[in-house]
């Protein structure tokens, strides 16, 4: 939940950097999903091209897409260049740094929602 909330940020405050995670995603996809229990259909996965940047969020609301980037998320964080460099995780924990607060807010609606649909009223 906190790395999709995490990458949810990525996408409303640096699309760019986000395009790079989805479209990386899709490479890594078959291959990461042997060790997942999933019916993801990646057709139903937008072209992340015909998205716009005020759109890529809302990628999160839909299974298919917020599941590709679920079953992904340790190749993403552990990606390496050439160099031996980390291709996202840095970029990802600058923007997360930058937009702090909506990371904790994501993580707080995420979390009410769930605790509300178990009929527990928070304080």
């Amino acid at each position: 939940t906190s790395y999709l909330e995490a990458i949810r940020v990525v996408a409303r405050r640096a699309p760019e950097l986000y395009r790079e995670i989805h479209n990386f995603a899709l490479s890594r996809f078959e291959e990461d999903r042997a060790s997942y229990h999933v019916t993801t259909d990646l057709k139903k996965v937008p072209d992340i091209d015909s998205v716009t940047d005020d759109h890529l969020e809302l990628l999160f609301d839909a299974i298919d897409s917020r599941q590709l980037i679920h079953i992904t998320y340790g190749s993403v964080l552990t990606q390496k260049n050439p160099e031996g460099e980390l291709v996202f995780y840095n970029r990802i924990m600058d923007v997360l740094d930058e937009y702090e607060e909506d990371h904790y807010a994501g993580l707080q609606k995420h979390f009410e929602k769930h605790i509300n649909s178990l009929g527990i009223k928070l304080l």
